[in-house]
């Protein structure tokens, strides 16, 4: 009888002993899954970061063209360009050569994905005293030589990015008239060229002499 107890003790420690390294074992596999599920989740949201930088860097020299082609059209013909439609949206298209402000927003595909940019250009105005920009707009304060412009870049999955920028004007229309053959000269410079000059001029008296030289015109003598 006590030999019979002695081998079911024996059997009963190892049965524990059996049941102890099953559940070690059932332990460190559920570890194991739980950290592979963690790499893997902080794997994808580090893929997700790495597409969110690219696209906001993509967004960012979108941006910097945008304002690059605004600033050469405003360089070209300043007036065209402050006369544009406030509040509106356009974007920047090259036409004939050059960059143009066209209507509405645009679509840009950069490695398969999809963007859209537009801009929206506003009045300005300083501070009488300071002559700094107001952040409000005042008509009283208005600036004729400073324009505001945000440019907005728009992609699925991706908050709205939007970028302001002052552009000002940085030289007046210097045309060159080198004749003054009659009448009939009537637009003022408007763009940094003569492109809106002819060899004409706008009115005169019928008291100057302008058969001379070339490029030149006299009073005559009464």
């Amino acid at each position: 009888m006590k030999i019979r107890n002695y081998k079911l003790k024996i059997l009963t420690a190892a049965s524990r002993q059996s049941g102890q390294v099953l559940f070690e074992i059932l332990l460190a596999v559920a570890v194991i899954i739980g950290v592979a599920a963690v790499s893997m989740q902080l794997s994808q949201m580090s893929l997700q970061s790495a597409d969110v930088a690219g696209d906001r860097t993509v967004a960012t020299n979108l941006s910097r063209e945008a304002v690059e082609a605004t600033r050469a059209i405003s360089g070209e013909n300043w007036v065209n360009f402050y006369n544009i439609t406030k509040g509106n949206q356009y974007h920047p298209e090259v036409q004939g050569g050059k960059w143009v402000l066209v209507a509405g927003s645009e679509n840009v595909t950069i490695n398969s994905e999809a963007y859209a940019r537009f801009l929206v250009v506003d009045n300005v105005s300083r501070d009488s005293s300071s002559g700094d920009i107001e952040s409000t707009y005042n008509t009283s304060n208005d600036d004729p030589s400073t324009q505001k412009i945000t440019i907005t870049i728009q992609k699925s999955g991706l908050a709205d990015i939007s970028y302001s920028e002052y552009i000002s004007r940085w030289k007046n229309a210097s045309p060159v008239q080198t004749t003054w053959q009659a009448t009939g000269q009537s637009d003022n410079p408007t763009s940094g060229d003569s492109t809106n000059f002819n060899n004409s001029y706008l009115s005169d008296d019928s008291n100057v002499d302008i058969t001379g030289t070339p490029g030149s015109f006299k009073l005559k003598t009464q």
